[in-house]
């Protein structure tokens, strides 16, 4: 298969395997969460877990997408890798941005600095830990950990990147969390949800870039 062609697909099974999982785990969580007001903890715990479980399959099924491009790799290897670290890291991470975030905006105001910046700094870090970590687990389960830190670092940076630059982009053309029309509007839902989609995607081209052409041997 032809670089570029891997490179392609590997940015396309990226952004839908994982943003498909997230909206789909997203989706089934909130209408679990809005059927359970009358027992908030017990909707919100099941809320979790079924989110969870959709984000772990989504990842194993990613893993083994991925795998099928990369030479001599194991498919099994790399789904289990992504499954049991992707999809925790993601859960564990968004239940601490929902618990964080308010205290973040609190002491960000206490030293001027506005909603729409605590927000790039907090979601483009949730992002570059996301993709370190999920690219590192793939690297691993697809050929050894040694391919997995030289993933990590790259694939990390173009997805924060990007995620940054939606960002921006959409600050730019009037879509700026924490302004006075955001609630409405569903401003961060928007701009995240875009921007996650744009750092899927740069994340898995950079691993379709980075796929050996033969397996690599023993370092």
């Amino acid at each position: 298969m032809r670089r570029r062609s891997i490179v392609l697909r590997s940015a396309m099974l990226t952004a839908r395997d994982l943003m498909g999982g997230l909206l789909v785990g997203a989706a089934i969580g909130a209408l679990i969460d809005g059927l359970g007001k009358s027992v908030p903890t017990l909707a919100r715990a099941l809320a979790v877990v079924v989110t969870g479980t959709v984000l772990i399959i989504s990842a194993r099924i990613w893993g083994r997408d991925i795998a099928q491009l990369a030479s001599g790799s194991n498919p099994r290897a790399a789904g289990r890798a992504a499954a049991f670290t992707v999809g925790p890291t993601i859960v564990i991470v968004a239940l601490g941005l929902a618990g964080l975030e308010p205290v973040m905006v609190q002491r960000g105001a206490r030293t001027g600095l506005e909603i729409h910046i605590v927000y790039s700094l907090v979601f483009v870090s949730a992002t570059l830990l996301i993709a370190a970590v999920g690219a590192f687990a793939l690297g691993s389960g697809l050929y050894q950990a040694a391919f997995g830190m030289r993933l990590a670092p790259r694939a990390a940076l173009a997805a924060a990147a990007s995620f940054l630059a939606v960002d921006l982009l959409m600050d730019a053309l009037g879509w700026r969390v924490g302004a006075p029309d955001a609630g409405r509007r569903g401003t961060m839902v928007v701009v995240t949800t875009l921007g996650l989609f744009a750092a899927a995607t740069a994340g898995g081209a950079v691993i379709g870039a980075m796929l050996p052409r033969s397996a690599p041997g023993p370092s």
